[in-house]
């Protein structure tokens, strides 16, 4: 959060005496949210610091995130970061790790499922839950600076926090700007108004307030001089204080020992006196370029490419990034301090005291270098081992800066990735595919990857058509196996049931008689002859692979078999037969994630039977736990589940 300057906080006592209010609220245990919005420079990073800093002298647990433009890409980081640092997370995390079965640890060693939820919307419900466990504990002031940069499924998060904040110990405060305009922002505010939630809209300062700032920053009343050169700053606190500050180091003030006033040179209007008579005219934009320019080289170098870690970064990434020990930066990192640009963020960040400040070094970095730059830091912090979504988010930034070099890096980190982020998985898959030889061994595991990417992400006609590439080069039957799977699951999704089945039948024969993914196959086959209507053929065809997928103890070709002859014997009217097969499928795929949906489809089935049968308290409970599931892991069949109760 840029904290500006909390001593010189002018004009804001209504909104500070709000948000201390909610604060007050808090303690007593009741939530609420805060929007403060208003033009960029106005005051609002400087009001939620002053916030935050009042939630801390009153013992809250206090989180907090700064949202940036290129940080879109990584869906939910900066919620994560903001609960990363959180007194009561460990403890949290530690009742998680407790409550988390056991099989949640086995996975294929390709360690993506073929068939399971969006990793977005269930690392969003996992969020969630830890939100509930930290409020439980204690009283939690949660803030995000810059909402108008972040991410599609944070504002999801914020608005669903929103409306229950007021129901626990949460307190959200949210900052933005009025433009880029989203529809997403909008319908935030209205859920805001809506669980009467308050809105905070800043404006520009009155003169009189405008004559207290300066005051405050000068440690003395203004002149009327300087009072009118302000003038021109409209109102706005940080173009007063970047007007203040440059005027200052200009030599441009004169203290008469009542007020500070602009000098006699500074007042000179024939312009002779050229560069102190710019101050008055100075944009917003040249008043930061101005602070900037005060700095060292050295200072400015290290600067711009601080800039490109985010409006926060570990020191320690910096070092990596310019190759150089942390004692050299010692004297940088101190000038840069004093000049007002950095500041501390929490023990071991630090970061931009405000946005524009980022922006200005950000856009003083020619694009082609910036590439380079995102490049070199990319492979700085690969050798150095740092987390999966941070050399992501360089490579996205590098664009085809990333060559072939980072190939290594996907093949070892591709599946943590597609958990984390599936369609930036893709892309950087996709990326990299472009850039390594097609006779390279390391191009058959990227497409195999990407497979799995593209069809978690969604995009299924571009994970049909590289599943159809691996299928063509494969000679491992796990690629083959899962690669089929996938096509045929694309094919079946745009009704292409025959031919789905002809694909999967096809790779099943060039398999190991009774090996896992053998069976897998014709559990597949089965499960779409009983879509066609063949459910004579499906029913033998299942209860083949039922007897060769419990010898094998394979639970996913096990499991679809029983679904299979659920269904169809559902079809011939043995409602109590299919049930049977119900509920021994739903026992057996447990709570293993790569039979999520598969467990889903069957509990959601389950519960039209029994409604069928009038077991109304059967079927409510069997929702109940399903819906549970489905939230808590965002499985497209979220929305199927949420119907079954009506």
């Amino acid at each position: 959060m840029h904290s500006g300057s909390s001593g010189t906080l002018v004009g804001r006592q209504r909104h500070m005496a709000l948000i201390s209010s909610a604060m007050e609220d808090l303690v007593k245990g009741r939530g609420g949210v805060v929007l403060v919005q208003g033009e960029p420079g106005i005051g609002k990073s400087a009001l939620l610091a002053a916030g935050l800093a009042d939630a801390v002298d009153k013992g809250l647990d206090v989180g907090q995130g700064v949202c940036d433009e290129l940080g879109q890409r990584l869906p939910l980081a900066v919620l994560q970061q903001a609960l990363a640092g959180l007194p009561g997370r460990r403890r949290a995390d530690a009742g998680a790790e407790a409550a988390r079965p056991a099989s949640d640890d086995v996975r294929s060693h390709h360690n993506v499922g073929v068939v399971t939820g969006d990793p977005v919307t269930a690392a969003a419900e996992e969020l969630l839950v830890l939100v509930d466990r930290l409020c439980a504990a204690h009283p939690l002031v949660l803030a995000l600076d810059d909402l108008q940069w972040a991410d599609e499924a944070t504002l999801l998060v914020w608005r669903r926090l929103c409306r229950t904040a007021a129901q626990r110990p949460l307190l959200l405060i949210g900052a933005c700007r009025p433009v880029p305009q989203r529809p997403e922002l909008d319908l935030l505010r209205r859920d805001i108004r809506d669980h009467a939630g308050t809105t905070l809209t800043l404006v520009r300062l009155s003169d009189a307030e405008v004559a207290e700032l300066a005051g405050r920053i000068a440690g003395r009343t203004a002149g009327p001089r300087l009072l009118d050169r302000l003038g021109l700053a409209t109102g706005n606190p940080l173009y007063i204080r970047e007007i203040m500050d440059a005027l200052t180091r200009a030599g441009a003030l004169e203290d008469n020992g009542r007020e500070t006033e602009l000098g006699p040179e500074a007042q000179a209007g024939d312009g002779t006196h050229g560069r102190w008579t710019e101050f008055g005219q100075m944009s917003l934009s040249e008043a930061i370029a101005d602070r900037l320019a005060f700095l060292s080289a050295g200072t400015r170098d290290m600067l711009r490419t601080a800039a490109l870690l985010g409006p926060a970064f570990p020191l320690t990434d910096l070092t990596v990034l310019l190759g150089r020990p942390a004692a050299a930066l010692t004297a940088p990192v101190q000038e840069a301090l004093a000049a007002g640009v950095l500041e501390p963020a929490d023990g071991h960040r630090l970061r931009f005291r405000h946005g524009l400040l980022k922006q200005a070094l950000y856009g003083s970095v020619p694009a082609a270098l910036r590439i380079a730059l995102y490049r070199d830091a990319a492979q700085a912090l690969i050798a150095r081992g740092a987390s999966v979504e941070r050399v992501a988010e360089l490579l996205l930034s590098a664009g085809d800066a990333a060559d072939g070099w980072e190939v290594d890096w996907l093949v070892d980190n591709a599946a943590a990735l597609t958990r984390r982020a599936p369609a930036v998985a893709a892309t950087l898959l996709e990326r990299s595919v472009a850039h390594t030889p097609d006779d390279d061994a390391r191009t058959l595991e990227l497409l195999d990857h990407l497979a799995s990417a593209a069809f978690l992400a969604c995009h299924y006609e571009q994970a049909g058509r590289v599943a159809r590439q691996v299928l063509d080069h494969h000679s491992d039957p796990e690629q083959g196996g899962r690669a089929a799977w996938i096509l045929g699951y694309t094919l079946a999704r745009t009704a292409l049931v025959e031919e789905a089945i002809a694909i999967v039948q096809k790779v099943a024969a060039h398999l190991e008689p009774d090996t896992r993914w053998h069976a897998r196959l014709r559990a597949f086959v089965a499960m779409t002859l009983m879509t066609l209507g063949r459910n004579d053929e499906a029913a033998a065809e299942a209860a083949a692979v039922l007897v060769v997928g419990t010898r094998l103890s394979d639970a996913m070709a096990t499991g679809y078999a029983l679904h299979t002859l659920a269904m169809t014997r559902f079809v011939r009217q043995d409602v109590e037969g299919a049930l049977d097969c119900l509920v021994r499928g739903i026992a057996l795929t447990g709570s293993d994630p790569e039979l999520l949906d598969l467990r889903l489809l069957m509990q959601t089935n389950q519960i039209a039977m029994l409604l069928n049968m009038d077991r109304f308290p059967q079927a409510r409970e069997v929702l109940a736990g399903a819906r549970s599931l489905a939230e808590r892991t965002g499985t497209p069949r979220l929305g199927v589940v949420r119907a079954a109760r009506r």
